[in-house]
C-alpha cells in the first residue's frame, strides 16, 4: 500500500489501493441499487443547490461483510496517519454517495473550518473511498490552496481539520461531466464510544477524557525504529 502526502498542515493524504476493485464492487452491492438511495442530506449551512448527489448511510455490523472489513481498515489507516485516538465504536455511519452526470458538491467544510481547535467529540478528520470514478470530471478540490485530486478506484483520500485556522480543509466534489462516481465517506471523532456515541457528542454531551497510556522505554525505542 502506497500513500502520498499532498499537504502536511492540515494533513491531506492519498492512500492508493486501500480497497481492491472486487471489494468496491461488493460494497456497491451492499449499498443496494439506485432506487434505495435518496437525495443527500444537507447540513452545515449548505443548500440543495450546493449538494447534488444521491446518498445512503451504511452501518458496519458484527458480521464479516465487506463494509465491516473496510471500516476497520479506514480507522486503522486514520489512526496511523493522524495520531488521533480513533475507535470504530460510536462513530457516524459510512455515507455512501452516488454522483451521476451533472452532479457535484460545492465547496463546504465537514467540520470546523478556520479554527485552531475543536471540541472533544467533534469531527477531526474525514476520508473518502473512491469506488467508482467518472470518465470525465468528478475530482476532489480544496479551493483555498488549489489542491486537486484525480481519484482512482480503491483510493482513500484522508484529510484533517483540527487545527485548521486558515480554513484549508474546505473542499468540493467537482461536477461529473461523463460517467458516474461513487464514494464511501467516513467522518472521525475522538473520544466517542458505544455508550457516548457521535449523536451524544453532536448534541453537546460531555465526553469523558481518556487517560493516555504511558509508554515504556522499550515501546518508545520500537516506535523510533519504525
Amino acid at each position: 500500500m502506497r500513500a502520498d502526502v499532498l499537504r502536511r498542515t492540515p494533513l491531506v493524504v492519498a492512500v492508493h489501493s486501500l480497497a481492491t476493485p472486487e471489494e468496491c464492487a461488493q460494497l456497491q452491492g451492499e449499498a443496494g441499487d439506485l432506487s434505495s438511495l435518496g437525495r443527500a442530506h444537507v447540513s452545515g449551512g449548505t443548500t440543495s443547490r450546493d449538494r447534488r448527489t444521491l446518498s445512503k448511510n451504511l452501518y458496519p455490523g458484527e458480521t464479516n461483510d465487506t463494509l465491516t472489513r473496510l471500516a476497520a481498515r479506514f480507522f486503522e489507516t486514520a489512526r496511523q496517519l493522524t495520531g488521533y485516538e480513533l475507535d470504530g465504536e460510536g462513530q457516524e455511519p459510512v455515507n455512501w454517495l452516488y454522483y451521476k452526470s451533472g452532479y457535484e458538491y460545492r465547496p463546504h467544510c465537514d467540520g470546523a473550518c478556520g479554527t485552531r481547535s475543536v471540541n472533544y467529540g467533534s469531527r477531526v478528520a474525514s476520508s473518502l473511498l473512491y469506488c467508482a470514478v467518472a470518465d470525465d470530471g468528478g475530482g476532489t478540490v480544496f479551493p483555498p490552496d488549489g489542491l486537486k485530486i484525480e481519484p482512482t478506484v480503491g483510493m482513500l483520500l484522508l484529510f484533517t481539520y483540527n487545527p485548521d485556522p486558515d480554513g484549508l480543509s474546505r473542499h468540493a466534489a467537482c461536477p461529473v461531466l461523463r460517467g458516474e462516481k461513487m464514494t464511501a465517506t467516513q467522518w472521525y471523532r475522538e473520544g466517542v464510544t458505544a455508550k457516548h456515541d457521535w449523536e451524544f457528542a453532536a448534541k453537546g454531551g460531555r465526553l469523558p477524557r481518556r487517560k493516555k497510556q504511558r509508554s515504556s522505554p522499550r515501546r518508545k525505542r520500537e516506535r523510533q525504529e519504525v
